[in-house]
């Protein structure tokens, strides 16, 4: 779905027809100790957890949603949290992030 390239394997990228710039995109993970969401670059294979430090591995690490800019990454993330909190929820159920996904897709295709 959306995990790192192989080990070895030359980092493969998007290019905008418009800008002729490669396209960066980020994961949005959770840690598996303390829970917070967070997000890192789709070809990094560690990262260390800003809240407790504990060392994510991306590979192992629940993926929520794939995004083109961490400032859209730290926006929805931003935005989870504030839903979990509000509804009580420990984590977003698979229709959750099915939905999130759909709609992250609908906004994209708007932007066009």
């Amino acid at each position: 779905m959306f995990r790192d390239a192989l080990p070895g394997a030359r980092a493969q990228y998007i290019y905008l027809q418009e800008r002729n710039t490669r396209v960066r995109m980020y994961l949005i993970i959770r840690c598996g100790g303390c829970r917070t969401f967070t997000y890192v670059d789709r070809f990094q294979q560690w990262k260390l957890c800003p809240s407790c430090g504990e060392t994510i591995s991306v590979g192992r690490a629940p993926v929520y949603l794939e995004v083109e800019e961490f400032t859209m990454a730290e926006n929805i993330i931003r935005q989870l949290q504030r839903h979990l909190d509000s509804s009580r929820k420990k984590d977003l159920s698979p229709d959750e992030i099915t939905t999130l996904r759909h709609q992250y897709a609908e906004w994209l295709r708007s932007r066009v």
